[in-house]
């Protein structure tokens, strides 16, 4: 015979969930704050990174054995006052530079609370393939949305293909000119796909055999 002290399943459940309604605002707030305080910490990072690079130019440092002198005397400071280890510092200090200089709207968005720094990583990390500025720019533009909406986890593979996508671009410009005609021919309707027409990219797409049709990045024709 069930205990007149238990509530009904479906009483109980409403009252938990209620009571967790109370704290999930402070749980995300939290999350925010701390969203926020690792963007500051990237920061610093990278101006720790900066005044080191200035005592490497300002000392005429040229070998790489003295040059890389610097960085270690640095982060072995950092890691004394964190009590980490000096390459986890170091390997901190490379991630912050590369977000804070490479990668301006990622950082907003992680200073602005809208992703993690796990987010974040993930957004770098995959970016390390692009080496052209503009096409980094558009990588991150392209899958910063997905980070705001999406799981680190689940946002790692968007961020490879957009990636690779977005390398092969850079592989393909720096090519040579001379190619084979078939080669050359597909090639040139997939850039009548994307590339803005006076008649628009929907009226060059309706021209486009359906062989060489375009897809987007990391998706299918």
């Amino acid at each position: 015979m069930r205990s007149s002290a238990y509530l009904p399943p479906d009483e109980a459940a409403a009252r938990a969930m209620s009571r967790l309604g109370e704290v999930l605002p402070d749980l995300i707030g939290v999350r925010e704050q701390v969203a926020r305080l690792q963007a500051r910490e990237a920061r610093l990072l990278a101006q720790a990174d900066g005044i080191v690079e200035d005592w490497v130019a300002d000392a005429g440092l040229q070998r790489r054995s003295e040059a890389d002198m610097p960085h270690r005397i640095a982060a072995t400071e950092i890691a004394a006052a964190w009590r980490v280890s000096d390459r986890t510092v170091q390997r901190q200090i490379s991630e912050a530079a590369t977000l804070v200089n490479d990668y301006p709207a990622t950082l907003a968005s992680l200073e602005a609370g809208r992703i993690s720094l796990a987010h974040a990583r993930v957004i770098v990390g995959n970016g390390a393939i692009i080496t052209q500025r503009v096409l980094r720019a558009e990588y991150e533009d392209a899958v910063l949305p997905y980070a705001e909406s999406e799981a680190a986890t689940r946002l790692a593979p968007i961020c490879r293909r957009r990636a690779e996508w977005y390398a092969d671009v850079t592989h393909r410009r720096a090519a040579p000119a001379v190619q084979h005609p078939a080669v050359a021919t597909t090639r040139a309707a997939a850039t009548a796909c994307s590339a803005p027409t006076r008649a628009g990219p929907l009226r060059a797409q309706r021209h486009t055999p359906a062989r060489t049709r375009c897809a987007p990045p990391g998706g299918r024709a």
